[in-house]
């Protein structure tokens, strides 16, 4: 699936072909001629990972989303607030990154209000999005939460 082609005999480097996807990568060819598999999978991975990062507003959200740009992987990011999520499809991404909840309560001194839409949010919503999730077929469900859900 991938071939080595001479790139300059005076720098002892060759240029490793993905056939098909037009990845070309200059590295130095070790004493074995070993193909640098893990450069062209790790760029194959970036080229076609989706992936959907629920909490559109939050700060880890926005902090996950950046890194990801950086490493240029594709993502999109959604918001739990209503219930349009639950009618769009989720089958072309390759991962969900479930970071939308309520943060920074104490349940044990929170009013009953407060407490149920706590766990509603950041117990119910999350079993919600975890079985859209499997159900649309994404391969990789992240979930991010706060200690004091413990």
């Amino acid at each position: 699936m991938y071939k080595r082609e001479a790139d300059s005999p005076l720098t002892n480097s060759y240029k490793w072909t993905w056939k098909g996807c037009g990845y070309k990568k200059h590295v130095k060819h070790n004493r074995h001629g070993h193909a640098p598999r893990h450069l062209i999978l790790h760029y194959l991975l970036k080229k076609t990972m989706q992936i959907l990062i629920t909490g559109k507003n939050s700060y880890i959200g926005n902090a996950v989303e950046a890194r990801m740009l950086q490493e240029s992987i594709k993502v999109d990011k959604i918001s739990l607030r209503d219930e349009t999520w639950k009618a769009e499809s989720w089958s072309a991404y390759n991962s969900i990154i479930h970071v939308a909840g309520i943060a920074h309560v104490d349940t044990s001194h929170a009013t009953k209000e407060l407490q149920e839409l706590y766990y509603h949010v950041n117990r119910d919503l999350t079993k919600q999005v975890a079985k859209k999730a499997k159900e649309d077929g994404v391969n990789q469900f992240i979930y991010i939460s706060s200690v004091i859900v413990y």
